[in-house]
């Protein structure tokens, strides 16, 4: 799935073209992950927990997050002006906080990563701890425990959280080239996640500002450098994380390209 997300990612697409292509790779994962466990017998309860608390919140939360970019990228203005779009940005990062909220109790359990109540939460029985949400009309979903399904909305919604807050920060530091003499335009022109990786290397070995500019500084710069739209990149830089080759594949390019370059000019000398 996640090699399927970097691949669309690779292809320029953005937008509500690209959320709509990931939602369909991550909604078919979901799916497949679902019938997989529909009447599987878990050999302990250890790895039961280990499923419905790790394994299904990871694929369903990302099924949840692009459903949600789709429906802000739908309800986005179309007025370009910053002050209209930062309006809509700070409605949503209320909305979702406010959903967020709502779990509170589950949120904090995951966070500090506690586990005597795992038994009941994500174990499939038939009695729900009154801390959770369940509206009465709200279907649930067969087989899955309503904790697994809640704590999925948790991670979606923190994700979405976090992408608001990226895009409420590039409106705010947009100034293009308005305060630029003689700009020089400069295009970037491989795929979008090899200047994720780069960004993400120059943060963590704290080039900027010595150290001290965070990296979603750091992505919005590239962004106007290279006149680019990195979209979700700490999504993107998620899926870099867990790639089954090299997770540096970029930074390792250039690296050997750079080798080559400097033996031919040895070679020509």
């Amino acid at each position: 799935m996640y090699n399927r997300l970097n691949e669309i990612c690779s292809t320029g697409v953005t937008g509500l073209d690209y959320y709509k292509q990931c939602y369909e790779v991550t909604r078919e994962a979901y799916y497949q992950l679902r019938l997989s466990i529909e009447k599987y017998k878990f050999s302990t309860e250890r790895e039961e927990i280990e499923i419905f608390k790790t394994i299904i919140p990871k694929i369903h939360s990302e099924t949840l997050y692009y459903i949600e970019l789709m429906h802000i990228e739908l309800q986005r203005p179309e007025f370009e002006e910053r002050k209209i779009q930062l309006g809509f940005f700070k409605q949503q990062s209320n909305y979702y906080d406010q959903l967020l909220q709502r779990n509170i109790m589950l949120k904090l359990y995951h966070k500090i990563q506690r586990e005597e109540e795992d038994s009941v939460l994500f174990s499939r029985k038939t009695v729900l701890p009154s801390f959770l949400p369940v509206e009465p009309i709200q279907e649930m979903e067969k087989n899955i425990p309503q904790a697994s399904i809640e704590l999925s909305k948790v991670i979606a919604y923190k994700s979405i959280l976090k992408y608001v807050s990226e895009q409420i920060a590039k409106l705010k530091n947009k100034n293009g080239d308005q305060n630029t003499k003689n700009p020089v335009f400069v295009e970037w022109t491989t795929n979008k996640v090899a200047l994720i990786e780069l960004a993400y290397a120059l943060h963590s070995a704290k080039c900027i500002n010595n150290g001290k500019a965070e990296v979603k500084k750091i992505i919005t710069a590239l962004e106007q450098l290279f006149h680019v739209d990195l979209g979700p990149f700490y999504r993107t830089f998620q899926n870099i994380r867990i790639r089954q080759s090299s997770r540096t594949a970029f930074l390792d390019e250039l690296k050997e390209k750079l080798i080559q370059r400097m033996d031919e000019t040895d070679l020509s000398n």
